[in-house]
């Protein structure tokens, strides 16, 4: 009769409540903020804490997410404050139990530059500062990952260097990373680095999301690729943009402005003779799905897990050249979710795939269905 009465929503029963608990906290001290200048000029600070040991594992930094936080809450050396492992993994700044007297910082930590605020963060618009130079470096060759060898260490010395565009790293050769300091033997392979790079194959979505503009990841750029050929995008409006589904009035402008500033470089890099697989347009997936006949042609396909035949980003992109709508998360509108090994009971994509009538293959189940 409760229930009755309680009735229900077009989502759930009212009389249905999850109860969730916090989870184990710890309360620390706070030692000092170290501000960190990203590669798009946004600074964020991290607070190094007395370590205490939580749900396993001992703490010594915790995110504190914004500079309007540290402002708003009165972070500084002394505060005490309480922490949390969100999801039993990321530092999590929980509450401040004692203020301190710090404040934000009025220049950037890695150049001379007085930074700027925009909403509650702050940023350093020097296009050299050196901690956006290598933040970007380091973020091409982390979203190519095409290249070993060329860690943050590596790129703070070619920085220090005045190696400081893309135009600058391409160019190198084994004698010039010798002149810097590197041995013989890794000179030779962060040559050879380069060099592979250039000839293995690589989606090109991936290579225009690796520039690192604004509101522009892999994702975006694959939605973008499949209305705009890439070397046509320089001459991309605003207003073409935001008539693609998902690109709205507020990013389109930043993504537009984005590509212009970056052109230059992305036209140097692109002749430089990447080897790049195409996004296939609407037109030719239009085409392509016409053309086969397998079962999952159209169908929108989430993988999930660890894969036996090949890593889970390869298998995706062998599943787009097939004409599957692979998902990149988890909806209920999914028709195929291929798990791999790993995967069971307990795994939340696997628990929710019966309940919203979204068929479960096995890896081996869908390759036996692309054959």
């Amino acid at each position: 009769k409760v229930k009755e009465k309680m009735g229900a929503t077009n989502h759930h029963h009212r009389w249905q409540l999850a109860l969730k608990t916090l989870g184990e906290t710890a309360t620390t001290t706070e030692k000092n903020i170290r501000w960190q200048t990203g590669r798009t000029g946004k600074i964020t600070p991290v607070l190094e804490i007395e370590p205490v040991l939580l749900s396993g594992a001992w703490l010594s930094n915790v995110t504190a997410h914004n500079a309007g936080t540290v402002k708003n809450l009165q972070l500084g050396t002394g505060a005490e404050i309480e922490v949390i492992r969100s999801g039993e993994v990321i530092p999590k700044l929980l509450n401040v139990i004692k203020p301190a007297k710090g404040g934000v910082i009025t220049t950037c930590p890695s150049c001379p530059d007085e930074v700027t605020w925009q909403n509650d963060f702050i940023l350093c618009t020097n296009p050299d500062c050196s901690a956006r130079t290598s933040t970007s470096l380091f973020y091409w060759f982390k979203t190519l990952k095409t290249a070993d060898g060329f860690g943050p260490k590596t790129i703070e010395v070619l920085v220090e260097n005045g190696k400081v565009s893309l135009e600058d790293v391409y160019a190198l050769k084994s004698e010039d990373f010798e002149k810097m300091g590197f041995g013989e033997k890794q000179s030779l392979n962060l040559e050879n680095a380069l060099k592979s790079s250039l000839g293995t194959e690589t989606e090109d979505a991936r290579f225009l999301a690796a520039f690192g503009i604004l509101h522009l990841g892999v994702g975006e750029s694959r939605k973008l690729l499949s209305h705009y050929r890439l070397e046509t995008l320089k001459d991309l409006t605003v207003e073409e943009l935001s008539n693609i589904k998902g690109f709205g009035q507020k990013t389109s402008p930043s993504i537009v402005a984005g590509l212009k500033k970056r052109w230059s470089s992305i036209e140097h890099i692109l002749g430089l003779g990447f080897v790049l697989q195409r996004t296939l347009t609407i037109k030719e997936k239009e085409d392509l799905v016409a053309s086969l006949d397998h079962d999952l042609v159209g169908k929108k396909v989430l993988f999930t897990g660890k894969m036996e035949s090949g890593s889970r980003s390869d298998m995706q992109e062998q599943a787009r050249g097939l004409g599957i709508d692979v998902k990149g998360g988890y909806s209920k509108s999914l028709d195929y979710l291929v798990i791999g090994g790993d995967v069971g009971s307990g795994n939340s994509k696997y628990d929710k795939a019966p309940k919203d009538n979204i068929t479960i293959l096995s890896e081996t189940d869908y390759l036996k269905m692309i054959e």
